[in-house]
């Protein structure tokens, strides 16, 4: 359970570091060859999805609610990489969540041109998921 824990106090931890960081230090829009770091503030689902009220923070609460469930039923029967990639989906989640609970918006400004601007929790649920496929590929194919 170390990795787990391990893999999202990092997730979460970075993820409140770099929007405190780039919140207060930023004040402008720093970019080199590859993109930008540009603060915006999503008051909308991921992409920028529009839905009025309370409803991105509900679907965030229960989707970490799913997904934790899910893990914490499962925990004894997953490998480390497995332990890691549900940690860092759980952190990212529980850093986007916490911003959305407290602010009604989340902070984004990873900028890399055409993709839409992100944060390292959203990075950090990508990585997460990608893991988690990587680690379960061979459990698929025989079925």
């Amino acid at each position: 359970m170390i990795y787990f824990w391990v893999a999202l106090a990092s997730a979460l931890g970075a993820d409140i570091f770099t929007k405190f960081w780039v919140t207060n230090h930023l004040g402008a829009v720093w970019c080199w060859n590859f993109g930008c770091l540009q603060i915006t503030h999503n008051p909308a689902l991921a992409w920028g999805i529009p839905l009025g009220g309370l409803a991105p923070l509900a679907l965030a609460l229960v989707a970490l609610i799913v997904v934790g469930s899910v893990f914490w039923k499962n925990r004894h029967q997953w490998s480390s990489l497995e332990k890691i990639a549900w940690g860092l989906i759980l952190g990212g989640g529980l850093g986007n969540t916490g911003e959305r609970l407290f602010f009604h918006e989340v902070t984004d400004f990873i900028n890399l041109g055409n993709f839409p601007v992100f944060n390292l929790a959203d990075g950090a649920i990508t990585l997460g998921v990608i893991l988690w496929v990587a680690a379960n590929l061979g459990k698929f194919r025989g079925k």
